[in-house]
């Protein structure tokens, strides 16, 4: 399990529509949860071919919070430990690996994750998920 990372100085980038990245669904349906949890209820769903727009990251480097066409904020798993790959950045070519919270938040130019994953020690080139 990844380990926690700390408490974010001066927060994430303020979320907005258009603001986030865009990423497709690959899988036959993905969930959106209340919370960062397979546990957490599920509020609805995006079918594959659906693009999502994602923001922050939870703790685990696992989840992002999505917010859909009709403002209800969500999260989203982006790979799931049996069924593999669910969301992958739109646009690219499919990777079947867990992507790198590194990599993609150098991609993002997302200059306030890309910080805390470093402090964090993460590799640049490993999936973290």
């Amino acid at each position: 399990r990844a380990a926690a990372l700390p408490a974010p100085a001066g927060g994430p980038p303020q979320r907005q529509r258009g603001g986030g990245a865009r990423y497709e669904v690959v899988a036959p349906r993905v969930a959106v949860r209340e919370a960062p949890s397979l546990g957490a209820p599920v509020q609805f769903a995006e079918r594959r071919g659906a693009v999502v727009e994602l923001h922050e990251w939870d703790e685990t480097r696992s989840w992002r919070l999505v917010v859909d066409r009709c403002d209800r904020p969500g999260w989203m798993l982006l790979d799931h430990p049996r069924h593999g790959a669910l969301l992958r950045p739109a646009g690219l070519p499919f990777q079947r690996d867990p992507l790198s919270p590194v990599g993609v938040a150098a991609r993002e130019n997302d200059a306030h994750h890309l910080q805390l994953f470093v402090d964090a020690g993460l590799d640049f080139d490993a999936p973290d998920a």
